[in-house]
């Protein structure tokens, strides 16, 4: 197994643990500190067996989308409004799917301390 797979693996456990199929994220978009597009961005990623895989795909595809507003502005954390929905294809041994959509947010201040 690759080292880079561990890592991968362990950040997508990280991040996605649980057993829901979808969450959503609300937050308010005026939050001091960040500036976030008016424009709703969705993407999807490719399938695959390993579903925090298939999650993390999506991220990366809607990352990528999220970047011709600016490089600033592709940065999942920093999103607002966050959705994600996952299916699986094929069956209950299937693949997964993850469409996912977002308002995408730039830090324009930071303060230490703050």
């Amino acid at each position: 197994m690759s080292k880079s797979y561990i890592v991968l693996y362990t950040l997508g456990a990280v991040i996605f643990s649980g057993g829901a199929a979808n969450y959503y994220v609300s937050g308010s978009a005026q939050i001091a500190g960040l500036t976030c597009s008016d424009d709703r961005i969705s993407a999807y990623g490719w399938t695959h067996s390993d579903r925090a895989r298939a999650e993390l795909a999506a991220i990366l595809s809607w990352k990528k989308e999220s970047t011709k507003r600016g490089a600033s502005f592709a940065e999942w954390h920093t999103a607002r409004d966050r959705h994600l929905t996952c299916h699986t294809i094929g069956g209950p041994n299937g693949h997964y799917q993850c469409t996912i959509s977002a308002l995408p947010c730039k830090v324009t201040k930071y303060e230490a301390g703050a």
